[in-house]
């Protein structure tokens, strides 16, 4: 049984409550005089009072303030020191791409110009001041000459102890560094992570480029921020370093929205990418050949910078119309807002005098960043639902494809029942037409299977041939059956007759399977390996292999059954006629495995082993019909009529005797043949059949409920009795087999 906890974590988010406010209070409530002391950081505002001096013009200013003045223009401001300087202060100021030469009475104390670095360039980078200051110095007058480079910007001035200056600079750009430094090491987490999920994570791509261009922007933001002084040994060669990433993060950004809108605008955003990247080799070429300089050929890539921002707004909006945002939906919106703060840091590139550079594009990469991850966690969230909805449609799947198969399998079983159940009543219904040979095909197929066996086949293989032996004779269907059970030598027409039996049974079979091996079995199994056999008097391998199978075990059974003539050959003469035969009329291969199966068989178990004499009792109390019966049946020597004239001396011939089927007239004097049947029920499982001239009698919808398994009425039609009496002993001889 799970504990409730309850009651322990309502007091411990209390504690927890209570410990965040005591940290509140801590960070933001006022300060005490009873504190410990941390000193001051505070610095002195030292911007009123100045002086600007331009052509023998003089000008009261406040600074900061910007000026109109022409490229090269020296600028200078003064102004007086205040009297209580103290020593260990400093001044401190900032120059805004210009060169700067600070004088403290007429005496150079500091100097910040382009001609003192190598290979930088005009346009120096922006930088911090710094002029040391004494007691001294107090009440004397400074000035601050500037050689305009871009604009004459004149930036607010302060004095303060030593670095306290820059407190307040690190103070104000604290958030935008953190965020950077943040950006950076995302980033690099994001580059590396592709590498080794790019597999599993959906859009990996995606994350490789943002948490590159996350690094580019991130890299660009403190090599021109106001502290970088503080991080670059040469501050002045960091502007190489921020030119030519600025000049990179519109195509990374490319790339990475070319990867959230899944390739869909590739040519588009190509054309991007090739304008970014080949507009910033082009500008490195310059710079390095002297032509032009970073600064003065950074519109262009501002300008494909705009060009991609439009792209991508615009690829939004299509989106957008076209539903098809709903793929990227979260994506989309960080990607709008990345963009507006994009505008705005271009904006205030051109158009405000006094920012932090890269707060806008700063404040535009967390979002971006914050949507990116929330659409990669939503995406990972709905492919785990999808992967659980698919596994359990594939569960389903598997199920029902389980359930079908099954019943596909029944289905194929059933098939292959009714199938194996048709040829086997049909080789059975011309068997039955031999009355002879009862079992022949059967026996047949048998031999045939054996010898399959022996020769190696599979078990598919053997049961394809035990079917074409059921079905080799089907052609004799169509032979009449005086011609089949004549006990004598059949005329050249007669016997001109049963050799078109395999054509028969040919056009018979051909269209009952798929393929027409059964049918070929058919129509060449009395060929002969001497090419001596009909109907196409084929010669050795030419035969069908599955006929020259069937060729060896008809042969067999022909010599090993009985005949009306004769009983089963005895097996050593059979073997020997196996033998002599052997290359002229059989296979010699088949014919030596067919001598081994004999010589295997001690017994002689392979022949015809059911009697061909079945015994028919006929009950009735009129003798005429027991002479009609048998007067019908002359001609079938296999039959033996016994008859009786009651149904008392029926039962007592019973007693003594095995009868195949019994015929039973219904109205006898002494004991009628419904109560006989009773009594024969009670004993026996022979066939019965009822005979009767009362036309109203009904039995006929429930002759079997009676015990009986079929009826006749008299008087009796010849073919009728003959074909009920093939009829049920054919039956009676199936149940035994099985």
């Amino acid at each position: 049984m799970k504990k409730d906890n309850r009651y322990i974590q309502i007091p411990a988010n209390i504690l927890l409550g209570i410990a965040i406010v005591f940290f509140l209070i801590g960070m933001f409530g006022k300060a005490t005089d009873a504190e410990a002391n941390v000193g001051s950081f505070d610095t002195v505002k030292y911007n009123e009072d100045w002086t600007l001096i331009r052509d023998d013009s003089n000008e009261q200013i406040t600074l900061p303030m910007v000026i109109s003045s022409p490229k090269g223009e020296v600028v200078r401001i003064k102004n007086e020191l205040p009297d209580d300087l103290k020593g260990g202060m400093r001044m401190f100021l900032r120059s805004s791409m210009q060169d700067t030469r600070v004088y403290v009475d007429g005496t150079l104390r500091e100097c910040y110009e382009a001609e003192a670095f190598d290979y930088v360039g005009a346009y120096i980078p922006s930088a911090y001041i710094m002029v040391d200051l004494t007691e001294k110095d107090a009440g004397k007058t400074v000035e601050i000459q500037l050689t305009t480079r871009k604009q004459g910007r004149l930036n607010e001035i302060s004095l303060g102890y030593g670095n306290n200056a820059w407190y307040s600079v690190l103070n104000r750009n604290i958030p935008v560094t953190v965020a950077t430094i943040v950006a950076i090491i995302v980033g690099v987490l994001a580059s590396v992570t592709y590498f080794f999920m790019r597999k599993t994570i959906k859009n990996s791509k995606a994350i490789l480029y943002l948490g590159q261009a996350m690094v580019i922007i991130g890299l660009w933001i403190l090599s021109e921020s106001e502290i970088r002084q503080l991080i670059f040994k040469r501050p002045s060669y960091s502007a190489f370093f921020a030119y030519m990433l600025i000049e990179l993060i519109a195509g990374f950004i490319a790339m990475y929205f070319d990867e959230i809108q899944k390739h869909k605008y590739t040519k588009v955003y190509t054309i991007v990418e090739i304008l970014v990247f080949g507009q910033a080799s082009i500008n490195l070429v310059l710079r390095f050949a002297g032509v032009a300089e970073f600064h003065t050929t950074l519109i262009y890539s501002h300008v494909w910078m705009a060009l991609g921002i439009a792209v991508a707004i615009a690829t939004v909006i299509i989106d957008l119309k076209s539903g098809r945002i709903k793929e990227y939906s979260i994506s989309a919106w960080g990607m709008l807002l990345f963009l507006v703060f994009c505008i705005f840091e271009i904006f205030s590139f051109y158009f405000w005098n006094f920012y932090i550079v890269g707060a806008y594009m700063c404040a535009g990469l967390i979002v971006l960043l914050i949507v990116t991850i929330v659409q990669i966690l939503t995406d990972e969230i709905e492919k785990i639902k999808g992967n659980v909805e698919m596994e359990m449609f594939q569960q389903e799947l598997e199920r029902k494809v389980e359930e079908q198969t099954i019943e596909l399998r029944l289905q194929q079983e059933k098939a292959k029942n009714l199938f194996i159940q048709t040829i086997t009543a049909l080789s059975e219904a011309v068997d039955a037409k031999d009355r002879y040979t009862s079992g022949h095909s059967k026996r047949v197929a048998q031999y045939a299977r054996l010898i399959a066996a022996k020769m190696g086949k599979s078990k598919e293989e053997q049961e394809m041939i035990y079917r074409a032996g059921l079905l080799h004779d089907v052609g004799k269907i169509r032979v009449p059956a005086d011609i089949i059970n004549k006990p004598g030598k059949l005329t050249d027409e007669e016997y001109n007759i049963i050799k078109i039996h395999p054509i028969t049974g040919y056009r018979i079979l051909e269209g009952i399977t798929d393929d027409n091996f059964i049918a070929i079995a058919a129509k060449y199994h009395h060929e002969r390996y001497d090419g001596k056999g009909y109907p196409n008097g084929l010669i050795g391998d030419r035969i069908p292999e599955v006929a020259r199978i069937l060729g060896v075990a008809d042969a067999y059974d022909a010599m090993a059954s009985n005949r009306s003539y004769r009983n089963a050959l005895p097996q050593n003469i059979v073997r020997e006629e196996i033998k002599k035969c052997k290359g002229t009329q059989f296979d010699p291969a088949i014919a030596d495995i067919m001598l081994r199966m004999i010589d295997e068989d001690k017994d002689y178990s392979m022949k015809q082993t059911d009697s061909m004499q079945r015994k028919i009792l006929t009950v009735d109390d009129e003798p005429m019909n027991n002479k009609i019966i048998a007067h019908i049946m002359r001609d079938e020597p296999m039959y033996e009529i016994i008859t009786a004239t009651g149904g008392r001396e029926a039962l007592d011939i019973l007693e003594n005797q095995t009868f195949d089927l019994i015929l039973l007239d219904v109205k006898m004097p002494d004991m009628d043949g419904l109560e006989t049947l009773k009594l024969i029920r009670e004993k026996y499982r022979t066939p019965v059949v009822l005979m009767t001239s009362d036309k109203t009698l009904d039995i006929s919808t429930g002759f079997s409920e009676l015990g009986c398994d079929d009826y006749i009425t008299k008087p009796f039609l010849p073919l009728l009795i003959k074909e009920v009496i093939h009829m049920m002993t054919e039956r009676t001889e199936m149940t035994m087999d099985v």
